[in-house]
């Protein structure tokens, strides 16, 4: 555990070294807060339903760039090699920067407190919805980071992997679109209802956590994980 600690604090303050991370941030709440207010004060509620239900839209783009580095930078760098030849598993490696994606992501949405506070100071919220959704979409945050670090292990190419992981992401959350499942024979329309984050994510943006919607995210979670540490197994080992 001591390592994978090890490895994560290392990965987050990497995040901070470069002004690219304090960029991704301040487009990450500066685009948040536009589209909150903007509806906010349209139907002029004291509630932050619009800020999750927008907020899977925001991460398309935004988890992507946080995990387009993790496993591509590693490999272009030539540092790959290195880092398996340290007393490291592949397990700790993995969780490392996992855990680094996260917390990250963490710092991202903990800044955006002024909108609570701001919700706070205009009107009389009910806090259990605003922290479930925050709970939420820490959760939802988790388990894309889980895809994309997986989607960086796959190639040495930060951009590639940002659109692969962007189309992912995208492809999984629209599955279970009314759209998309109109379209789809019959027989397909449950699978796809059930496995399209969009279908488990709406209870997340009314501020209610489900603990079926719970195992579905921590299930891509484990899936993403377990994919990205055979990809490395693969490598290391080719």
């Amino acid at each position: 555990m001591k390592t994978t600690w090890a490895i994560a604090r290392r990965e987050f303050l990497t995040y901070f070294n470069s002004p690219i991370a304090y960029v991704f941030i301040t487009v990450f709440l500066a685009f948040s807060t536009w589209l909150f207010f903007r509806s906010f004060f349209l139907f002029g509620q004291a509630e932050m339903r619009s800020f999750f239900v927008l907020l899977p839209w925001t991460f398309l783009v935004f988890i992507p760039a946080v995990t387009m580095r993790l496993w591509a930078e590693e490999r272009k760098m030539g540092t790959f090699e290195l880092l398996m030849s340290f007393p490291v598993t592949t397990v700790q490696s993995v969780l490392g920067k996992f855990v680094a994606g996260v917390a990250f992501v963490l710092i991202a949405l903990a800044l955006s407190f002024p909108l609570p506070a701001a919700v706070a100071y205009l009107g009389d919220p009910d806090w259990g919805p605003i922290l479930g959704g925050y709970a939420g979409a820490l959760l939802m945050a988790s388990a894309y980071i889980a895809v994309g670090c997986f989607l960086s292990s796959i190639t040495e190419n930060q951009i590639i992997a940002f659109i692969l992981t962007a189309l992912s992401l995208f492809f999984l959350y629209v599955l279970s679109d009314d759209i998309i499942l109109s379209a789809l024979p019959g027989f397909l329309v449950s699978a796809a209802s059930f496995l399209g984050v969009s279908s488990h994510y709406e209870n997340v943006a009314r501020g209610l956590l489900d603990s079926r919607d719970v195992l579905y995210f921590l299930s891509i979670m484990i899936l993403g994980l377990l994919l990205n540490t055979y990809a490395i197994e693969v490598r290391r080992w080719r």
